[in-house]
């Protein structure tokens, strides 16, 4: 069964994640894994025999997030210490399951659309070091730009914006044109907090490379500068 590849977690133990939480997986054909919980990255290995997945280790950076990312993560990382099995739905989804058959993680993972493109994604989380609760209504904004011309505009080639509810740290997901990236060009992520009142108050202020060779597409940390500070 090919496991290869980037899944975005639906639910655990049944419950859906948490809208826009990020929570994903990404297995390496070298049998090492990449992830993301909704609050921290994670890496390990793991492997993978007819119908059988067992993890190895996971190491997680420690970073703490709000009380429902963080116990989702708990659920997340428990049921990934119980996975034995792994299966495929007609749909595509792939379902991680106890050796007693008790379904532990569903997920799903991105498809050529009806005109043969692929569509990549990149996930992570958006931070800030000051000890600064956000108000309601700050909109996150996260940017995939090409920044190859180095006197040129930089050129967007993904966005996604929502409204912020929670305090940092801020999971993204974001979608991306895989025939759009040229392997000779350079990529950053840039990501920008407005306040209710629509002004710049956070923002990236050094690049955040993405897309390289050997680099992964998940577990990124973009850390954000107080705007005027």
């Amino acid at each position: 069964m090919p496991l290869s590849g980037e899944w975005s977690v639906l639910s655990i133990r049944g419950v859906p994640v948490v809208e826009d939480s990020g929570v994903m997986l990404a297995f390496s054909e070298d049998g090492s894994l990449h992830g993301n919980s909704g609050v921290n990255a994670l890496n390990g290995t793991w492997t993978n025999t007819a119908h059988s997945l067992t993890f190895g280790p996971l190491a997680m950076t420690r970073r703490m997030g709000p009380p429902p990312l963080n116990e989702q993560e708990q659920r997340f990382t428990a049921a990934l210490d119980e996975v034995a099995n792994v299966s495929q739905e007609a749909n595509g989804q792939l379902v991680l399951s106890s050796s007693a058959g008790d379904e532990l993680v569903r997920m799903t993972t991105h498809v050529a659309s009806a005109d043969g493109s692929v569509s990549g994604t990149l996930s992570g989380t958006v931070t800030y070091r000051e000890r600064i609760a956000l108000v309601p209504g700050h909109e996150l904004t996260v940017q995939l730009l090409d920044v190859s011309l180095a006197d040129a505009p930089s050129i967007t080639l993904a966005e996604t914006s929502r409204t912020v509810t929670t305090q940092v740290p801020l999971a993204f997901t974001l979608d991306y044109e895989a025939s759009d990236v040229e392997s000779r060009h350079r990529y950053v992520l840039r990501a920008t907090l407005h306040d209710p009142a629509g002004n710049l108050a956070w923002t990236t202020d050094t690049a955040h490379p993405v897309l390289e060779d050997g680099q992964p597409t998940s577990g990124h940390e973009i850390v954000l500068k107080r705007v005027g500070r």
